[in-house]
């Protein structure tokens, strides 16, 4: 029998916060009707000096706006901002950290977790097929999500701050 998930994140997490990307920074920001993308992030990083472990998980509040559709924009905009790397491009973002992403589960389908690599800006998705395969590639104990650990309101309840980006 596994060993029993985490009640919280290893001593390497540095910070988390929930991402609030305006439309017209997303692809197909026309399908968005307006609304931003919201995403959980948290940053893993064992020294100062080793490369972070960023693992993104959307929220499901659109869609179109999952972080598997938008991973190059949401990547781009953690690391100019969460990260304060604000000269960023995409295709730096490969050598930033490494990727984590973390799809809700949806219907009868459980949650989809992936290792993205960026490839001179694209994505190529790794899918992990369990979470201990996360927390190697973290390095650290990861708290698994429950559903209702990705609603906004859920995190925002726990203290995690939101960070807009886009307009004022």
């Amino acid at each position: 029998m596994p060993p029993s998930p985490a009640a919280s994140d290893g001593t390497s997490l540095v910070t988390e916060a929930v991402l609030s990307i305006d439309p017209d920074l997303l692809r197909h920001s026309f399908l968005l009707a307006g609304q931003p993308g919201y995403y959980y992030v948290r940053i893993f990083r064992k020294s100062a000096e080793a490369q972070p472990v960023i693992v993104l998980a959307d929220t499901g509040n659109i869609p179109e706006a999952s972080v598997v559709n938008q991973i190059d924009v949401v990547a781009w905009v953690t690391a100019r901002t969460l990260l304060d790397q604000p000269d960023t491009t995409m295709e730096q973002l490969g050598s930033v950290g490494r990727w984590i992403t973390i799809s809700p589960p949806i219907g009868s389908i459980g949650a989809v977790t992936n290792e993205v690599l960026f490839d001179g800006g694209r994505p190529r998705p790794r899918y992990l097929s369990s979470h201990a395969e996360i927390e190697d590639v973290v390095g650290d104990t990861v708290r698994p999500l429950a559903p209702g650990d990705f609603a906004v309101e859920s995190l925002d309840a726990r203290g995690v701050r939101v960070a807009r980006v886009g307009r004022a």
